[in-house]
């Protein structure tokens, strides 16, 4: 599975674009018996199936795949924008208030005035450290062992230092001790 070809600053060109997922090429990856390139996930999928065959010209493909390396380093240097940026600033925003399965996530009621999306520009190789451990609207899990809770990034210490996320980690570590102890 590729990166969404509407994060990119310019449109890529056809040749950049994997024929399986229709996206530009993620660990671009060619056939040794043809030479065609797909992303590395797509390229993996096409050869777990029996009588593996090339997806574009059918060649049977029984010798693997190189990873190639040019297009890798020409699609790393793209221009594109973080997919967290929002075209439309929604009214309201959506604010965690427990752990509850019925109350996370919960609309407060109130507009956000200061939500804006992310305006991160950078090159697709900056791409995945801008995601993970930069952006604010990156969706993130919670790190404290046993918590389910996902939120951004921004959200997160909310999360951490409210009442009801204090309380469920304290849980979570009586669980965790009562665990240890019955071993």
């Amino acid at each position: 599975m590729g990166h969404p070809t509407d994060i990119f600053l310019s449109k890529p060109g056809d040749s950049f674009i994997c024929a399986i997922c229709h996206e530009v090429l993620k660990g671009a990856s060619c056939f040794k018996e043809c030479g065609h390139t797909f992303c590395e996930e797509c390229i993996s999928l096409a050869t777990d199936r029996p009588n593996p065959a090339c997806p574009t010209c059918r060649k049977p493909v029984h010798t693997g795949c190189n990873p190639n390396y040019s297009l890798r380093d020409i699609i790393d240097k793209l221009e594109v924008r973080c997919p967290e940026e929002v075209e439309e600033r929604p009214t309201k925003r959506f604010k965690t208030t427990g752990e509850n399965e019925n109350d996370d996530n919960e609309d407060d009621g109130t507009a956000d005035n200061n939500y804006s999306g992310c305006d991160w520009r950078g090159t697709v190789s900056g791409l995945k450290q801008h995601i993970a451990s930069e952006c604010l609207l990156a969706t993130i899990a919670c790190g404290e062992e046993g918590c389910k809770h996902t939120c951004q990034r921004r959200d997160m210490e909310a999360h951490r230092s409210s009442q009801q996320g204090i309380m469920r980690h304290m849980e979570l570590k009586y669980e965790n001790k009562l665990k240890a102890m019955e071993m």
